[in-house]
């Protein structure tokens, strides 16, 4: 996906840039769509990045360690021409090993120096799980990695997983940019599903712009990556939306999902204005059967549909999750939350 809208002097040539999440599982996930929009110049999550030469990925453990690292690197995308893709370990402790300590800072910087002397443009990547956002400590060095950056004229990119959300850290302001992901409910034909949420266009989220979904899928040995707008963190959400970008209207939405009309419009008048996403009809089709709903019958108006008989979903499917309340941005919890509120509603009323 190549983001519809961009602001003007997005382009993050040099300095910090923080990823975080809330478990280190989804930042290994997030791990993988970021290196590739930074390897490709991507700007599919609202900015541009800029076109590196070399791209150092950093891990921390031994040699066996980094055969199994570059085993998965197999399985992704190879780096476009031009590009110099590098795995690199520092330190032999892999469990232990603080990338945001002072150790590990006199390993990093004698690295982000070395990658500007050559004068190509240059990416720095590593993750690293912490406990406290807030952490004077970690601002300190992550400071020194901001200065090293902008002197070098490199781009580090810091991704970090903390338990404790990043909700009252400052974090935001010690970077040229901060993008906070979050677990989404994948759609049927993915894996898994995250959010990127870019902090410095969190006020244009509505108008969607600045939060995307990415999901990730594994086929034919091979990760593949997608981007889309973000429209809710619920899948059965996504298929009321979905139906409205192919062209189906509100009544006819109504009546596949078994939900009033004015429930349906209700739920696509809450979510952002995004740009429509067109799926194959079959596409579609398979989304329907997903969650046991058939086009067919709604839109036969010659077999009328009685609540004894036809394709009713389970109750599930209109339920509201108890994890939406870890969601760290409170305008996107308060929205996820009220459309399930609304359509656990419409399945008691019916």
């Amino acid at each position: 996906m190549k983001s519809s809208f961009l602001l003007q002097d997005t382009v993050i040539p040099s300095g910090l840039m923080i990823v975080g999440a809330n478990n280190q599982d989804t930042l290994n996930d997030a791990r993988l769509a970021i290196l590739g929009q930074a390897m490709r110049a991507g700007n599919a999550l609202g900015f541009q990045f800029d076109q590196p030469k070399k791209v150092i990925d950093l891990y921390a453990g031994t040699p066996q360690q980094q055969k199994n690292i570059l085993v998965k690197s197999s399985f992704c995308e190879a780096p476009p021409e031009g590009v110099e893709y590098k795995i690199s370990m520092v330190g032999s402790r892999s469990g232990s090993y603080n990338f945001c300590g002072d150790e590990a800072a006199s390993n990093v910087i004698p690295m982000i120096r070395a990658a500007g002397v050559s004068g190509e443009k240059s990416v720095v990547l590593f993750s690293q799980a912490i406990s406290n956002a807030s952490s004077l400590l970690l601002a300190d060095t992550l400071n020194q990695y901001r200065a090293e950056a902008k002197m070098a004229g490199v781009l580090v990119i810091v991704m970090l997983a903390c338990t404790e959300g990043f909700k009252k850290s400052e974090l935001p302001a010690l970077c040229e940019e901060f993008i906070e992901v979050d677990e989404v409910e994948p759609d049927f034909d993915q894996d898994l599903a995250m959010s990127f949420d870019v902090h410095s266009q969190r006020d244009m989220h509505r108008m969607g712009i600045g939060k995307v979904m990415c999901s990730l899928s594994y086929a034919n040995r091979r990760i593949n990556v997608k981007f889309v707008p973000f429209v809710s963190k619920k899948s059965n959400v996504r298929a009321l939306w979905y139906l409205h970008c192919a062209g189906r209207t509100n009544a006819k939405i109504a009546k596949v999902v078994e939900l009033h009309p004015s429930n349906v419009t209700r739920q696509l008048q809450k979510l952002p204005r995004s740009a429509p996403v067109v799926m194959p009809d079959d596409w579609i089709k398979k989304m329907l059967a997903h969650f046991d709903f058939e086009e067919s019958d709604a839109e036969d108006a010659s077999k009328p549909k009685s609540k004894s008989s036809g394709h009713r979903p389970p109750p599930t499917i209109w339920d509201g999750s108890d994890d939406e309340h870890n969601d760290n941005d409170d305008d996107d919890q308060d929205d996820d939350e009220d459309d399930s509120d609304d359509l656990d509603d419409e399945s008691q009323e019916e």
